[in-house]
């Protein structure tokens, strides 16, 4: 794992993306919170365990812009670095 690729594999790279890509779209950032189980039924339930894996091993850390409350509600940091974020991992935002 690199300091630019903090992620395991390819897949869960492109995985944290899509989820940050997501909660950007839907507006989940600062006061703006949802639940684990919420986020990771936006996607396919195939993929739903490794998001919430994605999730738990990098929010409230460096790797990826999530954080968690006290109750376990998540959001992103804030809108400028998710769409860095999303941009360093090589996917268009169409955002801003």
């Amino acid at each position: 794992m690199s300091a630019s690729n903090p992620f395991e594999n390819e897949e869960s790279r492109k995985l944290a993306s899509k989820i940050v890509y997501k909660m950007t779209r839907k507006r989940v950032i600062g006061e703006n919170k949802k639940q684990l189980d919420t986020i990771s039924n936006w996607f396919p339930s195939h993929q739903q365990n490794q998001v919430k894996e994605i999730i738990k091993k990098n929010s409230n850390s460096e790797r990826i812009p999530i954080g968690t409350d006290p109750h376990g509600r998540l959001s992103l940091t804030s809108y400028e670095e998710a769409q860095e974020f999303i941009e360093s991992q090589g996917r268009e935002t169409g955002l801003g």
